[in-house]
């Protein structure tokens, strides 16, 4: 009912993949996992605000960083070197991801979900959310998004396994964040209710 029908088949090709794993990546399964999910109803909650496909949303946000996943189990010491590299600094982390892997998570999970036939939107939204002003124009809103539900989770004090905003931007809105919500036309204040009512949602679901 979240994510539509259609994107059923693509959402349980994304399931079996993170199972069939024999390997694992070398920071929290959990974190990881709650932080994909929590950012899935944020991105829900603000598409469902700003007339965008609210399924297509869910699944961006859901799907966002599968490339880390790729990468870690791909070399889980040359990961360990990027968390270390990151310091636990999201803003870090597409260069140590560059610096050792020469390539980042966004463009990888994209090429994947390109493979599994995601819609344009869900692939767009997962390659640009760490560089949303340089997404193509029809698909920088789902670019925003993604990246607006990413930071709205961070916000709300919940990082993902491997990394966290830097501290200032716990307290105060970073400069990127208040170009996204610009681009809505969304107030500091409309998108952190809409952080809270997306939390909400997840939490009537048990996540």
């Amino acid at each position: 009912m979240r994510i539509g029908f259609k994107e059923l088949a693509n959402l349980a090709y994304a399931i079996h993949y993170q199972n069939s794993f024999v390997i694992k990546p070398p920071f929290s399964d959990q974190h990881y996992m709650r932080h994909s999910m929590l950012s899935a109803f944020v991105s829900q909650q603000l598409a469902e605000h700003l007339k965008l496909d609210s399924g297509l949303a869910f699944l961006a946000a859901l799907m966002r960083d599968i490339g880390i996943y790729l990468l870690a189990v791909d070399d889980r010491e040359k990961y360990v070197k990027v968390m270390e590299i990151t310091d636990y600094d999201i803003s870090r982390l597409i260069n140590a991801e560059v610096q050792m892997f020469e390539t980042a998570h966004p463009l990888m999970g994209a090429r994947l979900l390109q493979d599994w036939k995601f819609p344009p939107d869900v692939i767009m939204g997962v390659a640009y959310h760490h560089s949303p002003e340089k997404a193509p124009d029809e698909f920088k809103a789902f670019a925003y998004l993604t990246f607006l539900a990413e930071q709205g989770v961070f916000r709300a004090g919940f990082e993902n396994g491997i990394a966290d905003l830097p501290e200032i931007e716990q307290y105060e809105a970073s400069a990127e964040l208040l170009v996204a919500l610009e681009y809505f036309d969304l107030s500091l204040e409309q998108f952190d209710q809409s952080i809270k009512q997306g939390l909400e949602d997840a939490d009537s679901v048990n996540i």
